[in-house]
């Protein structure tokens, strides 16, 4: 991991342990949660349309397999 891209994920979860209220204990789910919210701003929309519609037509091609439809 980048260093930058360590630091931003190290801010968001430190403004995120801040607006639950700095509740200790919780830090490995404040990480994750910024982990997750900096790698879907840093993957491009066109990246995560082409996933979620190919999710989609995957699973309705199958349905359509497992009722006969063509």
């Amino acid at each position: 991991m980048s260093d930058d891209k360590h630091e931003r994920i190290r801010r968001r979860a430190y403004e995120i342990w801040e607006r639950e209220g700095q509740t200790h204990g919780l830090h490995e789910r404040h990480w994750t949660q910024a982990t997750f919210e900096i790698e879907i701003i840093q993957t491009p929309r066109s990246a995560l349309e082409r996933q979620v519609h190919g999710v989609s037509l995957g699973l309705l091609n199958r349905q359509a397999f497992r009722y006969g439809r063509p």
